[in-house]
């Protein structure tokens, strides 16, 4: 059980920052095929992934590199074993790279056991590649309640699979009193759900029209910009590869960028950077 824990004091952002920006990139590779259904598997869909590692992840490291942001890689395991060259590229460029579950299972559609044994095969795939802990987590959905509590127990500092708010806050385990930072992401912010509306709303981000998400990105992040006069503020954008790294979105996120580059005291910071500040102001 979680309760959510008040800061004891404020929480200090880096001299002359007027707002914190979070870039994410869910790398799946294929991986994230097969979860959406219950029934046939959508062949349509699995070869349409298989775009995120050939190609989708190169093209959005080029657009992160040209603006000089940071960022921050949820990554499957198995998409890491199949991609390693793409994934010994983002650690090159110094991002940071968190765990998003071994081959993107989701975890409210299967049992506590394979939940545990996804983790274990996650955390391994980390460790056997990059030679350190994992430190943050986000799902492929949003979460069961016992999911929190095995990311606890694997030893990481934050969790980003909710969506409830636009700033971080703390989680405190009732039974040991240890702490979770939870980095909640909001619709808004993921390039996977902007698009015409189709049947489901995992599908529509891939048929909007990348002007018009730019546009929405341009919105909230002027909005955000506007609230950061005056307090702490955070604008999240979480992108997928297979998606964001079409020539298109690519230009999108790419006029994007360009735009927020032109405000002074922005600071793009990673997820860890920020789970470490709210912790210090425990």
């Amino acid at each position: 059980m979680f309760v959510e824990k008040p800061l004891a004091r404020p929480v200090k952002l880096p001299d002359e920052t007027r707002l914190v920006v979070l870039i994410s990139v869910d790398f799946e590779g294929h991986w994230d095929f097969g979860y959406h259904t219950d029934t046939l598997p959508d062949y349509y869909d699995f070869y349409e992934h298989h775009f995120d590692g050939r190609r989708g992840i190169w093209r959005l490291l080029e657009v992160l590199a040209k603006h000089q942001v940071n960022a921050t890689f949820f990554t499957c395991g198995a998409a890491l074993e199949e991609h390693r060259e793409a994934c010994q590229e983002i650690e090159k460029a110094g991002y940071e790279i968190a765990g998003h579950s071994y081959r993107h299972e989701y975890f409210y559609r299967i049992t506590a056991e394979q939940e545990e044994t996804a983790f274990q095969q996650m955390v391994a795939a980390f460790q056997d590649f990059y030679g350190k802990e994992l430190i943050g987590f986000r799902t492929c959905h949003p979460e069961p309640p016992r999911t929190l509590d095995t990311v606890v127990r694997h030893g990481l500092r934050y969790d980003s699979s909710l969506r409830d708010d636009d700033l971080p806050y703390i989680l405190q385990r009732e039974e040991d009193g240890r702490y979770l930072v939870e980095i909640a992401r909001g619709a808004n912010g993921d390039a996977a759900m902007m698009g015409t509306p189709l049947a489901t709303e995992w599908g529509s981000g891939k048929y909007g029209i990348p002007s018009d998400v730019a546009s929405h990105w341009e919105a909230e992040f002027h909005r955000c910009y506007q609230e950061g006069a005056n307090k702490i503020e955070v604008f999240s954008l979480c992108l997928h590869s297979y998606i964001s790294g079409r020539p298109s979105r690519a230009k999108a996120l790419d006029s994007f960028l360009a735009y927020t580059r032109q405000f002074p005291g922005v600071w793009y910071a990673t997820y860890a950077e920020i789970a470490d500040l709210w912790l210090k102001a425990i």
